[in-house]
């Protein structure tokens, strides 16, 4: 049963209570009816149901937030939880049995002498003794917790605030707790995401504005065949060179009435990715002659991390200089 108990703690770490007063369902259930059962589950209850499908689900309504977060439902799958699944009906079938006293009782786990833990206490000397008699050292469940999100915020993923948040869920604390145990962030970086978010929405917002076409009267026929609007083109300054090329990204954003000049948005050559391509807010956008635009130019488009690829030679695009 203790190997049983602490797994089940470990991938669902909860308080003692959810362990200790955690009750098994006399019959096995069909998938549905334990959907329906988790619609209208006694508040203050926590159940363990073995569905005749396969599966292994939990239902807390008895847990310190409960009452603001309502009934903790968990599905535990036959595959991706096939060793937790597999040690829940060992236990369900063949040791717990063996343990009940005459008594019997539907808690899921017993105490030596095969009744309930009828107090905290109690329960707490049994997991205490557990870790002494194996590790050399009493351990609370508490303390248990307190180690599993110290562990977290010590490795790589601790980083990853979904997850962080996604864990504080699982082990049912309060949003307050939340804040100031998994998110390690500073003020000014758990704004700068959203402010990330906003500046972003704002540049993406201006670039694709549908803008202004050149005049297509045909008083000009140099103007007929230019780029549309939001598509990426090159630029040569006029210090480039085949030894030394040096070419500059952009996106038009709109032309002038008579074609003869486009306003653009500057995209900066990142240092440490040659050929790559970022928007500079704030400083990238002016007007130049439609003439300097060299197309076409093959450049592709990388969404995870919002840069444009250059995949056209540099010293090709200097070939067709139209310098700046």
């Amino acid at each position: 049963m203790d190997f049983t108990m602490l797994l089940l703690f470990a991938v669902n770490p909860g308080r003692g209570k959810e362990l200790r007063t955690l009750r098994l369902s006399p019959n096995e259930l069909e998938e549905q009816e334990i959907q329906n059962m988790t619609r209208s589950f006694p508040e203050g209850d926590n159940a363990i149901i073995f569905s005749s499908e396969g599966p292994v689900w939990l239902i807390e309504g008895g847990y310190k937030t409960a009452s603001k977060y309502g009934p903790n439902v968990i599905r535990f799958d036959t595959s991706e939880y096939q060793f937790v699944t597999f040690h829940l009906k060992e236990y369900k079938d063949v040791s717990r049995p063996r343990l009940l006293s005459e008594d019997k009782h539907d808690f899921f786990f017993v105490n030596k002498r095969g009744t309930q833990f009828k107090t905290s206490g109690s329960f707490s000397r049994y997991l205490s003794l557990i870790f002494q008699e194996h590790l050399g050292f009493p351990c609370a469940i508490n303390e248990m917790r307190h180690a599993l999100v110290e562990h977290f915020r010590s490795s790589p993923e601790s980083s990853d605030v979904r997850l962080a948040e996604s864990l504080a869920r699982v082990c049912k604390h309060s949003l307050r707790t939340q804040i100031h145990i998994y998110d390690r962030r500073t003020e000014p970086e758990r704004r700068s995401q959203a402010l990330s978010y906003l500046n972003r929405s704002a540049v993406n917002f201006i670039l694709d504005e549908p803008p202004c076409s050149p005049a297509t009267d045909g008083s000009d026929q140099e103007t007929e065949d230019l780029p549309s609007p939001g598509e990426m083109r090159a630029l040569v300054p006029a210090d480039s060179s085949q030894k030394k090329p040096s070419v500059f990204l952009a996106k038009v954003l709109k032309y002038t009435a008579d074609g003869k000049s486009v306003r653009l948005a500057w995209f900066k050559e990142l240092e440490t990715r040659p050929t790559y391509y970022e928007f500079q807010p704030g400083t990238g956008v002016w007007e130049d002659k439609t003439s300097s635009l060299i197309y076409p130019v093959d450049v592709v488009f990388h969404r995870l991390d919002g840069t444009y690829e250059l995949r056209t030679p540099k010293k090709q695009l200097c070939s067709m200089t139209k310098s700046i």
